[in-house]
């Protein structure tokens, strides 16, 4: 695949000073990308299959956006804005087998205006409380290299987050409880083998999300984090999906759709705990530095086809160094993933396998840097 990727932005932005216990902050975004294969070859040997694509999509996007605040008391502040965001999306590929040249797939334009607002609230000088309401929306698009005529509709997203934030000395402390509901979602699917786009009809997402760090000492600091999720399609009757001959409820068609309404979303743990133990010690000759941390994630659904997942896991990092004094010298042996866990990290549901790429096995190694 030789691919061609090219991409401007520029941003404006203005920041007012305080005028009575009010501020503002706004700017303008403009953005312009182009990308695409020239070409992507294409070889599929069971099939029969071979093809050049030659693709490209032209993205602009202009945004401006506002955000007052409203400073209410010493303890007591809210906030309010919004962004108004114009896309553009125009989509070129060629024929399948080279049937045709280059040719024009479409433009679809997006429009959107999606607000913003957050109350903040200092109970104390230690602990603080919020609540944030937010929408956004993801521009509607091509899929140029599936050759997808039809542009999938933008992603829409109303979030609303309560949370409590404490810190005392040496003790943090962050709880979040959160809701997205998402309208039009975009997934990713495979038909005839090849990567598409469509829209999922709604998706529901809420959890809590906790983090907590301890500086038990100059030298040793401890962070815990963890997080409970539900997320599921509220509605995607219409799913397309690669079934295979083995599957129990297999109609005889590789390509097929299916009603997936209620099923767990892609790449959305249920529960995941990470870990963070980081420790140093200064000597005459220099610094000695530990560091080990760890993450565990219940089971993952990795594609639309729930046959495709991945398992329970944990995997750590772990690193000690030593830095001789006055010298900009670092010294150190790690271990990255040493639990060995085997952790998918993509996939290509295909009408011949279910194919996955794993993320990299044990590594153990040396490492020497110099700064000054």
């Amino acid at each position: 695949i030789d691919s061609v990727s090219k991409s401007f932005t520029q941003d404006v932005y203005f920041t007012s000073r305080p005028f009575g216990p009010l501020s503002l902050i706004a700017g303008v975004t403009y953005y312009r990308r182009k990308v695409g294969d020239q070409p992507a070859f294409i070889n599929i040997p069971a099939f029969g299959y071979v093809d050049n694509i030659y693709d490209r999509s032209v993205n602009k996007s202009l945004s401006g956006f506002f955000e007052v605040t409203w400073q209410v008391s010493d303890r007591l502040k809210v906030i309010g804005g919004g962004r108004y965001t114009r896309d553009k999306n125009n989509g070129f590929a060629n024929g399948f087998n080279n049937s045709t040249p280059e040719a024009f797939l479409g433009e679809t334009e997006s429009k959107k205006f999606t607000p913003r607002g957050a109350i903040m609230f200092d109970v104390t000088d230690d602990l603080n409380v919020y609540y944030n309401y937010a929408e956004g929306f993801k521009a509607g698009l091509f899929n140029t290299i599936a050759r997808q005529a039809t542009a999938v509709r933008p992603e829409l997203l109303k979030s609303h987050e309560v949370g409590a934030k404490f810190k005392s000395g040496a003790t943090s402390l962050n709880v979040s409880g959160f809701h997205y509901d998402y309208k039009n979602l975009q997934a990713t699917t495979t038909v005839g083998g090849v990567s598409t786009l469509q829209n999922a009809g709604s998706a529901e997402i809420y959890g809590i999300d906790a983090d907590a760090s301890l500086r038990a000492s100059e030298n040793l600091t401890l962070t815990l984090g963890a997080a409970w999720l539900h997320a599921k399609y509220k509605s995607f009757p219409n799913a397309s999906l690669v079934e295979l001959p083995t599957d129990a409820d297999f109609d005889g068609t590789l390509d097929g759709r299916a009603n997936i309404s209620g099923q767990r979303m892609i790449r959305s743990p249920k529960f995941t705990l990470n870990g963070l133990v980081d420790y140093h010690q200064d000597f005459d000759a220099g610094r000695l530095s530990l560091s080990v941390n760890g993450y565990y994630s219940t089971r993952v659904r990795m594609a639309l086809e729930s046959r495709v997942s991945q398992k329970a896991y944990f995997t750590g990092n772990a690193r000690i160094a030593f830095s001789p004094a006055d010298t900009g010298l670092t010294v150190g042996i790690f271990a990255r993933n040493f639990t060995n866990a085997k952790v998918i990290s993509s996939t290509f549901v295909n009408p011949s396998a279910d194919a996955v790429i794993f993320s990299p096995p044990r590594h153990v190694g040396i490492s020497l840097n110099y700064s000054r």
